[in-house]
């Protein structure tokens, strides 16, 4: 589909639409910063029963949700301390708290740079998703052209406008999609 414009990775491969190559944004940046983060990171995942670092192309998550409940919010806040003082003082890197986790986000960037953009939509499955969400809705794209939807087991406080169980539920809507254009 040749109109159909992509993104993941938080916005750091892309997809542009009339085009049929991605644009890796992750090989053009410096993403040294990984390295210091993910000593941090296996420290108090060592730390941490039930934790574990996720790692990606341009962001670096550490997950706490299986470790026990109160220890975890404990050391996201200690982890947190350590960040802010270890890497944030002298990189420009961010860190967002999703769904137990803590992650390092597009949809403006797009829109400036796509303005013809006649359809829209945005998934995600964690708070740090919520973000995009509320920009796309916050845009000047008309709101019958936006769709965002959130993937989770149980519905929850959103700014998406839909809500599927499954990332199984998203596949089978893209490929109906696919079908109709």
């Amino acid at each position: 589909m040749s109109g159909l414009g992509l993104s993941t990775e938080h916005g750091y491969v892309i997809k542009y639409p009339g085009e049929s190559h991605w644009h890796i944004f992750t090989e053009q940046i410096d993403l040294s910063w990984k390295n210091e983060v993910t000593e941090i990171f296996s420290y108090y995942t060592e730390m941490t029963q039930g934790s574990f670092i996720e790692h990606k192309k341009s962001s670096i998550t550490w997950h706490y949700r299986l470790a026990d409940p109160d220890y975890g919010i404990l050391q996201v806040k200690e982890c947190q301390n350590h960040l802010e003082n270890a890497i944030l003082s002298k990189l420009l890197v961010e860190v967002l708290f999703g769904k137990k986790n803590l992650e390092g986000k597009i949809v403006k960037s797009l829109l400036n740079s796509q303005p013809e953009t006649d359809f829209m939509l945005c998934a995600g499955d964690n708070k740090t998703d919520e973000d995009m969400f509320k920009a796309l809705a916050q845009s000047n794209m008309p709101k019958d052209d936006c769709f965002t939807v959130t993937i989770r087991s149980a519905p929850k406080k959103t700014k998406a406008s839909w809500h599927v169980v499954k990332p199984e539920e998203l596949i089978d809507l893209l490929a109906i999609l696919a079908k109709a254009s």
